[in-house]
């Protein structure tokens, strides 16, 4: 029998060209540049950060929700160079762990690239097969071509009739642990 994730220390994953940890506070200038990104923010709506400050605040506030059991998020960096090229995080985890959902981000200059890919392929199979989830879930702004791209090209299913109450703009988007 599998044993489940137990939300005492967060796991670093690695990929071909990635690594994928926790957040540090030495992180904050490179969290603080891609919550301030202009093309980033262009289909979030969340209020970006002002100070370094505010970023060691969302740092703290995302280690609470980890040991809460509520949330998982993961700073992106190039293996070979250390360079932070983004984030992912599973948030809105279910009590039971069966159900979460995905968000996103990856400074502009590294669309394209395959390295979300790479990355959601690591951190679904993680969520799957560790934690172990049945639901992963995605909310994408209907214009966000990269993102509806990247998550047809990782299997999710558009759920047409399912509504992001407050953002109308917003696709929903489910992968099953079955699919």
């Amino acid at each position: 029998m599998q044993q489940k994730f137990c939300f005492k220390k967060l796991p670093t994953l690695t990929t071909k060209r990635l690594r994928i940890r926790k957040p540090t506070k030495e992180d904050a200038k490179a969290i603080f540049e891609l919550r301030n990104n202009l093309i980033i923010n262009k289909y979030i709506k969340r209020t970006p950060p002002k100070t370094a400050q505010d970023v060691l605040s969302f740092i703290k506030k995302m280690k609470f929700a980890f040991n809460q059991q509520k949330a998982i998020y993961w700073i992106i960096e190039l293996k070979n160079t250390k360079k932070i090229i983004g984030t992912v995080c599973f948030w809105n985890i279910s009590k039971d762990k069966t159900y979460t959902e995905v968000g996103y981000e990856l400074l502009p200059q590294f669309h394209k690239k395959g390295l979300m890919t790479e990355t959601l392929q690591e951190v679904i199979h993680f969520g799957f097969k560790t934690i172990p989830f049945k639901t992963i879930e995605a909310f994408t702004h209907k214009d966000n071509k990269n993102s509806l791209t990247l998550l047809n090209k990782m299997k999710f299913v558009f759920l047409k009739d399912k509504k992001d109450i407050g953002f109308p703009y917003n696709y929903i988007f489910q992968l099953n642990q079955d699919n």
